[in-house]
């Protein structure tokens, strides 16, 4: 019998063009195409469904709530009062079986704005985002968490970044990573978030591959023949390159397997 990972190794295409300008969040098996319009994709069941509009946006994230038992879909908006711009947020809640649990948004908080990455990461029922200096876009000093369950968000410090490198988020063994990633080099420093409530970080990996000779960054970590990888991408090479957290070993895609 044909199964469903099998059919969209096949010819399971997601049903969005380039010309969009859409960028894509995402969570367990759901991805999620940011666009003028918002639509959600189930990757196991092949399965799409797309929210009600409510209105221009500036960021969005998708997570799992465990206490709840559902999917929460979080917009972002920018506001402008009196000469202060704030952000408000909005959330539409999707059941575990991805199903409409109501058909409009829910407003659940104001907060002051901050320039936020387009690729947050979620975990263990909290969104977060990496905040963006406007004199350097690369330059960030704090994650902005957002906890699905309290629906409260706080802003969390981060490791301070060497001039010379660029910050990611991951989500890596259900923890959450913060990503130092050398701009001409392929090294990569990596910090585990440890106690969230007081932002004490763990210094945990230190890659450093001298024979590639350009940035690797983050892009995601998946399970592979039962071993846990990190996937970078090569800027250079426009590579994917799997790294073994264990044995600290890299490989390309098509020497995975063998």
């Amino acid at each position: 019998m044909e199964t469903a990972t099998e059919r969209i190794q096949g010819n399971y295409y997601l049903p969005v063009t380039y010309s969009e300008g859409y960028y894509m969040v995402s969570c367990h098996n759901l991805v999620c195409f940011v666009g003028r319009k918002i639509s959600i994709h189930n990757l196991s069941t092949q399965e799409t469904i797309i929210p009600p509009d409510s209105g221009s946006f500036f960021y969005a994230g998708l997570g799992y709530s465990s206490l709840a038992n559902e999917y929460k879909l979080v917009k972002w908006f920018g506001q402008k009062n009196n000469g202060i711009i704030t952000m408000e947020c909005k959330i539409f809640d999707l059941s575990n079986r991805l199903r409409f649990k109501s058909d409009s948004w829910r407003f659940t908080e104001t907060r002051p704005f901050e320039d936020l990455d387009l690729h947050p990461v979620s975990g263990n029922g909290v969104i977060y985002w990496l905040t963006r200096n406007h004199r350097d876009f690369y330059q960030t000093d704090s994650i902005l968490a957002l906890d699905l369950d309290k629906e409260e968000s706080k802003i969390t410090s981060c490791p301070k970044r060497s001039p010379s490198t660029k910050a990611y988020l991951l989500e890596l063994k259900e923890c959450l990573y913060f990503a130092h990633c050398w701009r001409e080099k392929a090294i990569v420093k990596m910090w585990r978030l440890e106690d969230p409530n007081n932002c004490v970080w763990i210094s945990e990996y230190y890659i450093n591959f001298p024979s590639i000779c350009n940035s690797i960054v983050p892009v995601t970590s998946v399970l592979a023949a039962h071993v846990e990888m990190l996937v970078f991408l090569s800027l250079e090479g426009q590579d994917l390159l799997y790294y073994n957290v264990d044995s600290g070993t890299m490989r390309t895609i098509d020497k995975l397997w063998h």
